[in-house]
């Protein structure tokens, strides 16, 4: 395995932030730090069209550092805020969508966010009873509970952005010149016992770190995963 960037993955290992990098032919990559210290950043993409005509994907999460980090990244490869025509987010964690709505703002961009996503979008964010329900659901022994629930205290709030548009299944984005398709990936749990408890299919799965190092946001969302992978395989 190597990595497809290498500045990605020295500033990653270093917790600092890679360069803007330019990943193919009009096709540039822009880390966006993620507050909380859970993650170091994700990456917004910002694409050039035929008619010159920008087009950014997952702007990430919205604060006025980052929305600064984005004007001074649209300004290195050549572009203004006003020129980008639309904004497209993977889905609708708010590291990965966030910006989305100041960015329409600026620019007047469409904001298109896949269906099953924006049905999806829980602004209220996840509130304590929630989280001892899913705890409970989960598996969850007593006695790792309590690193779940302070890493979840100290979250920042979950406000998520509006679609113009929603996007379905193979459905060609509106870039000029380039053929970009929506590709639905809901993944999936083999063989998922229906009596096991999310905590024990999780443990048995492989996660990039291994599961005896995930903690904090880390399992949590490893949890959360599994929760949603296990339940789309029973359904089908």
């Amino acid at each position: 395995m190597h990595a497809t960037s290498q500045a990605q993955f020295d500033a990653t290992r270093a917790g600092g932030l890679p360069p803007v990098e330019l990943v193919r032919e009009n096709l540039w990559a822009v880390p966006v730090p993620i507050p909380g210290g859970y993650m170091s950043y994700s990456l917004l993409y910002i694409l050039r069209d035929d008619v010159f005509g920008f087009h950014l994907i997952d702007p990430g999460w919205d604060d006025d550092e980052n929305w600064q980090r984005v004007l001074d990244a649209l300004t290195q490869v050549g572009a203004r805020i006003e020129d980008v025509r639309t904004v497209t987010a993977t889905h609708i964690h708010p590291d990965h969508s966030r910006m989305a709505d100041r960015v329409r703002a600026a620019s007047g961009a469409v904001v298109g966010i896949r269906e099953s996503e924006v049905k999806s979008i829980d602004v209220q964010g996840i509130s304590a009873e929630t989280q001892e329900r899913n705890f409970a659901m989960w598996g969850v022994p007593e006695a790792r509970r309590d690193e779940l629930r302070r890493m979840l205290v100290g979250m920042p709030g979950r406000s998520l952005p509006t679609a113009d548009r929603t996007l379905t299944d193979g459905e060609r984005l509106d870039i000029p010149g380039i053929d970009l398709f929506v590709l639905a990936t809901p993944g999936h749990t083999p063989a998922v016992d229906p009596d096991a408890t999310v905590w024990t299919i999780a443990q048995q799965l492989t996660w990039t770190s291994g599961w005896d190092r995930l903690a904090g946001f880390y399992r949590y969302s490893a949890l959360a995963q599994t929760a949603m992978h296990r339940d789309y395989c029973l359904s089908a």
